[in-house]
C-alpha cells in the first residue's frame, strides 16, 4: 500500500491494486513461481507488485470494486494513517517499502518473544523491559525498572541481556528463512539495518 501511494496513486486507487495484488498471488499461486536462486523473497515480491500495477495501469476499463471476487479484508483508514505516518520526504517507493519490509519483520519477532514470555507467565517482565531492546537503558531507567518490577540492578542487567539475544537469534533466524546463502544472508541483515537506521 505504502509502495502504491508513494508512486503516486491515490488512496482508493492503491487500496484497490492491493486488493488486486493478492488475488492474483493466490489465484496464480505466485509463490511458486518464486526462485530462491534468482534474488531475494522481499525483491520478487515488489517486481511481481510493480508488474501489477503496469498491467492495471493499460487496462482500459478497470474491473468494478469486488466484481466477482471475494475482498481481502483491508483497513485503508488505517493504511492511510500509517503511511501519512510513515512518510519522509523525498524517500523513493522502493526504499519505503524496504523499511516496511524491515519494520514489519521487527514487529513479526517482537510479538512472537512477547508470546513466548507470556507463556512462561513473564509478559509483564517482557514488556517493562521492552523498550531496551532498541535503546541503551540509562541509570534511571535501571532506577525505574527496580520498582516496576521489584527487582534488583543485576537480576535486570540478566534479563535485557537474555532478552536482547533472543531478539537477535530469533531476527536472524527469520532472515534466513528468506534467503538461499550466506552471502544473500549477510546483505539482507545489511539492508534490513540501513531501511531501519
Amino acid at each position: 500500500y505504502a509502495f502504491a501511494r508513494r508512486s503516486g496513486h491515490a488512496s482508493a486507487d492503491a487500496q484497490d491494486l492491493v486488493q488486486g495484488f493478492f488475488v492474483q498471488v493466490v489465484e496464480k499461486d505466485l509463490f511458486s513461481r518464486a526462485d530462491a536462486e534468482k534474488g531475494k523473497l522481499r525483491t520478487f515480491l515488489l517486481t511481481a507488485f510493480k508488474r501489477h500495477i503496469s498491467h492495471e495501469a493499460r487496462k482500459e476499463a478497470t474491473m468494478k470494486r469486488g466484481g466477482g471476487t471475494e475482498a481481502i479484508s483491508f483497513d485503508v483508514i488505517e493504511a492511510e494513517n500509517w503511511y501519512a505516518e510513515q512518510l519522509i520526504s523525498n524517500e523513493s517507493p522502493e526504499k519505503m517499502y524496504d523499511r516496511q519490509w524491515a519494520l514489519t519483520l521487527l514487529e513479526l519477532v517482537i510479538n512472537e518473544l512477547a508470546k513466548e514470555w507470556e507463556k512462561r507467565e513473564r509478559g509483564e517482565i517482557f514488556a517493562t523491559l521492552r523498550p531496551y531492546l532498541t535503546s541503551q537503558p540509562e541509570a534511571n531507567d535501571y532506577a525505574r525498572t527496580e520498582q516496576v518490577l521489584n527487582m534488583g540492578r543485576p537480576a535486570i542487567k540478566s534479563a535485557v541481556h537474555r532478552l536482547r539475544t533472543q531478539y537477535r537469534n530469533k531476527l536472524i533466524s527469520k532472515v534466513r528463512e528468506t534467503q538461499l546463502d550466506e552471502s544473500d544472508f549477510q546483505g539482507e541483515i545489511q539492508t534490513l539495518l540501513s531501511a531501519v537506521a
